[in-house]
């Protein structure tokens, strides 16, 4: 049995350690293309993250519960790079800086919960390359490691 190449835009309901979530997005040639967003049980949205033929590439934005931005940031064929920041669930920046082929350089700040600066100054490169599948603020799954629809997602309408 064959499934058809999806095409077009469309949502499915994925199971996660963190509660159903509502996946919704487009699909061009079978692959993720553009915006995706994933909404939690209560319909807030968790994530939003822009595809480019099934590789992030483009702005990544996920918000803690309460619908405060928890991280924002840029993809570029499926790796961090430009600048980055962090929240931290009251709003405060947690910490901001920049990466370059998903590796921290240069100057990054760190703040406390009430925003007093903590640290600031040039990142040392301790290791080359993340070795582990989830985001480190978010938790949420790294591109190649998202939920692929069931046979039985629903197509939606533009």
């Amino acid at each position: 049995m064959t499934r058809a190449i999806r095409d077009g835009r469309y949502s499915f309901d994925h199971g996660t350690h963190w509660g159903a979530m509502r996946y919704v997005g487009r699909f061009a040639g079978g692959l993720r293309d553009g915006p995706w967003q994933v909404f939690n049980a209560d319909g807030s949205i968790a994530w939003e993250v822009t595809w480019k033929r099934g590789v992030w590439d483009g702005p990544a934005t996920t918000w803690w519960p309460n619908g405060v931005a928890q991280h924002r940031g840029q993809y570029e064929s499926g790796v961090m790079t430009g600048t980055w920041s962090f929240w931290f669930s009251n709003g405060q920046l947690a910490a901001s800086g920049r990466y370059q082929e998903d590796r921290k350089i240069g100057a990054w700040s760190y703040f406390d919960e009430e925003g007093l600066a903590m640290e600031y100054g040039p990142w040392e490169v301790k290791f080359s390359h993340w070795d582990w599948a989830f985001d480190d603020y978010s938790g949420m799954p790294r591109g190649e490691n998202w939920p692929l629809p069931p046979g039985d997602c629903e197509p939606l309408s533009d």
